[in-house]
């Protein structure tokens, strides 16, 4: 039986036993998930299959955590979904990961039990190679102060030894830490490259607006954007109907909410999308663009991300400067429109270059 598959089942036998996970959480939770069944999440034609050499990786994630999750997923070693965790449930983690013989392992985000599991492995086993990889900004951290406990938790973890490095997905956050003393290294993430259909822009076109009501995600001057452009026929948005829109009937016709989508769903509408928003106030190096490019859906987002550094055509066209200028962001969408053919063949020998080299660069992250 593949370790992947052996690392499920016992981890079912161990919930039977021990509650693991709050109750609300355990609807939610996955086990280990080898990263060549992804096709079903990201429909046909997912290529995540540059394996890391040289690492025998297992990846650990909260199951809730979307953008985290789809980062995680394209690591390329195994996966396992850990929401939160009571001591007896560290205790059985550390036993699975150490008795299936991981020699890497890659915690992305810090949550409530990872410190403790991170320690253990360490403490049992400590040529095991542990990673931190930190997937937000300073802007994010200071949200809340949970955000900013998570990233001291982590960098005091990578100061004491227990961590051997740190990965930051936000250009920068590395160089800031390897200035206080801490390993740190860029990491980016990779594209889930897409077998799609060219699109066209049509009368027909759709935009896709996967923002929250936090007002970093800066949601609703994204949709008033995408209405006065006059470019779509439907606009789809993320999330609950948002009441202080003062919209006519006729603008509110254009408008859909869909939260709740599931995971694959969201992927299909993405699929059918023409245009893909991201325009935020603060990112690290957002999954809606990389999933937008390997779905052949261009993305356009605030000039607040590193994904495009090496190709300033793609900047120049999918990049906003003021991403609260309501103007400023159909002045975007209208360019997009204009060159939209010559704009899809860039992202598709973009992505395959991006995918590459982020590729290559955790391999390298890993064996450092």
């Amino acid at each position: 039986m593949q370790r992947n598959f052996l690392i499920a089942e016992t981890w079912k036998k161990a919930l039977k036993t021990q509650p693991l996970i709050a109750p609300w959480a355990r609807a939610g939770l996955e086990t280990s998930r080898s990263i060549r069944s992804l096709a079903k999440l990201y429909a046909s034609g997912t290529q995540f299959d540059r394996r890391i050499t040289g690492a025998n990786l297992v990846s650990v994630c909260h199951p809730n955590w979307q953008g985290v999750r789809s980062a995680s997923e394209g690591q390329g070693g195994d996966m396992l979904y850990l929401p939160d965790m009571t001591a007896r449930g560290v205790a059985k983690a550390a036993d699975l990961i150490l008795e299936a013989g991981y020699t890497h392992v890659a915690f992305n985000g810090f949550w409530i039990g990872y410190d403790w599991l991170a320690r253990r492995l360490k403490s049992q086993r400590p040529s095991i190679r542990l990673f931190g990889i930190w997937h937000g900004s300073f802007a994010q951290v200071t949200e809340t102060f949970e955000g900013a406990d998570d990233l001291k938790r982590v960098t005091d973890l990578a100061r004491e030894g227990v961590l051997d490095r740190i990965g930051f997905v936000k250009n920068g956050m590395e160089k800031v830490f390897r200035y206080f003393g801490t390993p740190a290294d860029l990491v980016l993430n990779r594209v889930p490259l897409q077998e799609h259909a060219v699109k066209e822009w049509d009368e027909n076109a759709i935009a896709l607006i996967p923002s929250g009501p936090n007002i970093r995600k800066n949601c609703h001057t994204q949709i008033i954007a995408a209405l006065m452009s006059e470019c779509f026929a439907e606009i789809h948005v993320i999330e609950d109907e948002l009441e202080y829109l003062y919209l006519d009937e006729r603008q509110r016709q254009r408008l859909h909410y869909c939260k709740g989508l599931s995971r694959a769903e969201i992927f299909e509408l993405m699929a059918r999308s023409t245009l893909a928003f991201n325009v935020t106030l603060s990112e690290c190096a957002p999954m809606v663009v990389l999933e937008g490019i390997a779905f052949g859906t261009p993305c356009l987002s605030g000039n607040n991300h590193g994904i495009y550094d090496s190709n300033e055509t793609l900047r120049s066209m999918l990049l906003v400067n003021r991403e609260d200028d309501v103007c400023a962001i159909v002045d975007g969408i209208l360019a997009i429109r204009e060159n939209y053919p010559e704009l899809l063949a860039q992202l598709h020998r973009f992505a395959i270059e991006y995918d590459r080299m982020a590729s290559d660069g955790f391999e390298e992250f890993l064996n450092t």
